[in-house]
């Protein structure tokens, strides 16, 4: 096997799977700032992970802002399995 068979190879195994959010959300009380709250979504089409997020309670009406997709060392180093959905961090 060649070398760029090998490369394309080990190139696919390291293929992003989860895509990074932003969630903005309305604040619990007027006059607040938003709570901004960074995701991972190991879902493997944006649509799908967009939706998903968004059924969460709270979330149906957040503005919501997809980054890209998060590496596969990322994804491992966190232990998210397929279908999870993963709070980096939270800000309020």
């Amino acid at each position: 096997m060649g070398l760029a068979a090998q490369a394309g190879r080990f190139i696919f195994g390291l293929m992003p799977s989860a895509w990074k959010i932003i969630a903005y959300r309305r604040p619990d009380k007027i006059g607040e700032p938003s709570i901004r709250e960074f995701f991972l979504v190991a879902l493997p089409e944006k649509d799908a992970a967009i939706a998903v997020l968004r059924m969460r309670e709270g979330y149906d009406d957040a503005e919501l802002e997809v980054i890209g997709e998060a590496p596969a060392e990322s994804v491992a180093w966190l232990d998210i399995k397929p279908g999870q959905i993963f709070c980096v961090w939270s800000v309020e």
